[in-house]
């Protein structure tokens, strides 16, 4: 069964669950019977077909704690199951803030009206020559380092960024919500350093103009405020999660660059992206806000063509 994870943050903690009950070694029907839960309700929650959070209580304590016994014990569970419950504490204050700001029904959401508007680029992103180049493994060796050396430059500013926005959010939820995204495996800045390095490609060689001019672009919409802040990372994530899940099923896996595909187009991104959507949707929409999506869209391609054509 393939977990659905459309539905934000509740929909990434069930697959965490999920992630916890496949490495512990139980069955689900001997999780369900260890826990003296109901088998069905329990598929439920870890195929992430809920739309609230689990109950503490009732299930996340003792499905972590009996998940975890086999590789921990004493302090060391208890450090582990306080992990947990930190989580599913801001977990539930995140849930409860989306909530509040769900569209209304049968009416167009920002995130979806930005995305619309800006529908005329993304033929130009999906079918770039150097999108299509990494799917097939045909990137020669000189686009290759320019790739990580742009790259590496815009995910350091990137995460910046991001911590910015998360600190001007409105709200302790909003934040948080942002800030899952700060450690550097999420940006698959981990990814590009293990490839550089086996490459000896040196990362601190000068980047291009482009590359400067895009994150000095997103650095810009912080000082002018959230929405229009939230808005630019949002159509960032949009993008990238869009052009690398076009090329999944058809890229070339064994080529070295095969695990930035995966890592961009996985489940646990699109999740993220869906949470930072439902955060745009609680904006007042602005004409600028829609030209700040639209330029980053540009921004993007205008990046593809200096990673492509030098």
């Amino acid at each position: 069964m393939v977990a659905d994870r459309t539905n934000g943050p509740v929909g990434a903690f069930c697959a965490e669950l999920a992630e916890l009950q496949r490495r512990s070694g139980l069955s689900r029907t001997a999780l369900a019977r260890a826990l003296n839960y109901g088998r069905s309700q329990l598929y439920e929650i870890l195929d992430g077909r809920i739309k609230r959070p689990p109950e503490w209580d009732r299930l996340v304590e003792p499905l972590v704690r009996t998940c975890l016994a086999r590789e921990l014990a004493g302090a060391g569970l208890d450090r582990a199951v306080a992990d947990w419950r930190h989580r599913h504490e801001v977990l539930i204050r995140v849930h409860d803030e989306l909530s509040r700001h769900r569209p209304t029904s049968g009416r167009r959401s920002l995130s979806e009206e930005l995305t619309t508007r800006s529908r005329d680029l993304w033929p130009k992103l999906l079918s770039h020559p150097f999108v299509r180049a990494v799917s097939t493994g045909a990137l020669d060796e000189v686009t290759f380092r320019r790739w990580m050396v742009n790259d590496h430059y815009f995910n350091v500013e990137y995460q910046r960024f991001v911590a910015a926005v998360a600190a001007i959010a409105p709200t302790v939820e909003a934040t948080e919500a942002i800030a899952l995204a700060i450690p550097s495996d999420h940006f698959g800045l981990d990814q590009i350093r293990r490839l550089v390095a086996r490459s000896f490609v040196d990362v601190t060689a000068e980047p291009s103009l482009t590359a400067i001019g895009f994150t000095s672009f997103l650095h810009v919409q912080v000082s002018r405020g959230y929405p229009l802040a939230l808005a630019a990372l949002y159509a960032a994530e949009r993008v990238y999660f869009d052009t690398w899940s076009s090329i999944r099923a058809e890229a070339d896996r064994s080529t070295p660059y095969w695990h930035l595909i995966e890592h961009w187009s996985s489940e646990p991104y699109r999740v993220w992206i869906s949470t930072l959507g439902r955060l745009v949707d609680a904006s007042e929409p602005n004409p600028e806000t829609y030209r700040v999506f639209q330029r980053l869209v540009r921004f993007e391609i205008a990046f593809f063509d200096a990673i492509f054509h030098g």
